[in-house]
């Protein structure tokens, strides 16, 4: 195999190893947000401006680092056309 396809097969075993972590860290991040809503009392009608922020920011912690793992780990696979690696 020349390096063109060892590259290629690197960045998919990169994006495979990143995908497989991302879904083993989303339960113990679920448990956290959970965690942290209860703590900051999100079901509260009476949030401040502040609070309410706080608790949407807090939800949108576990959407984030999804995306951003998924996103990293396709860029592995796609980083050879976009000249990152290789020649």
């Amino acid at each position: 195999m020349n390096r063109r396809g060892q590259l290629v097969m690197f960045g998919i075993m990169m994006a495979v190893i990143l995908i497989i972590t991302t879904v083993i860290f989303i339960e113990p991040i679920k448990d956290q947000v959970t965690t942290a809503r209860a703590s900051l009392n999100c079901a509260s009608g009476s949030l401040t401006t502040g609070e309410e922020m706080v608790c949407i920011a807090t939800d949108t912690v576990l959407f984030a680092f999804i995306g951003v793992c998924f996103s990293v780990a396709i860029g592995f696979v796609g980083a050879k056309k976009l000249g990152f690696i290789g020649d």
